[in-house]
């Protein structure tokens, strides 16, 4: 995933609009919209107010880090499993002792099997 790709999805998973994001970081839309596409690099202080924004590090959208940040400051270790995490976030308290439970299942018999 490029710069461009990794600031998009980071903007999309903050749940942010284009124009909503542009605009807590004193850009315009259309300058957001040419980051995202790679056709220009913001400035360092505008990087640094978009991962705050999105709750990522700076490393995170440059991809010097393959870890995403939730907005929490918690690490993840690849979109996937943040992928999996947020989803896992909007089950009920009921559905989420359930995953757990399988979870634990599924592990036991993995371990016998070994």
């Amino acid at each position: 995933m490029n710069f461009g790709e990794r600031l998009k999805a980071s903007r999309e998973k903050a749940g942010l609009l284009q124009k909503d994001a542009a605009a807590s970081v004193n850009v315009t839309s259309s300058q957001l919209s040419r980051y995202e596409k790679n056709k220009s690099d913001p400035s360092p202080q505008v990087l640094k107010a978009l991962a705050a924004l999105y709750g990522v590090s700076t490393d995170y959208l440059l991809g010097l880090e393959a870890r995403y940040r939730k907005p929490n400051g918690t690490s993840v270790v690849n979109e996937n499993i943040a992928q999996y995490w947020d989803n896992f976030n909007e089950l009920t308290e009921e559905h989420k002792k359930l995953v757990h439970q399988i979870t634990v299942a599924l592990l036991d018999t993995s371990r016998k099997e070994k």
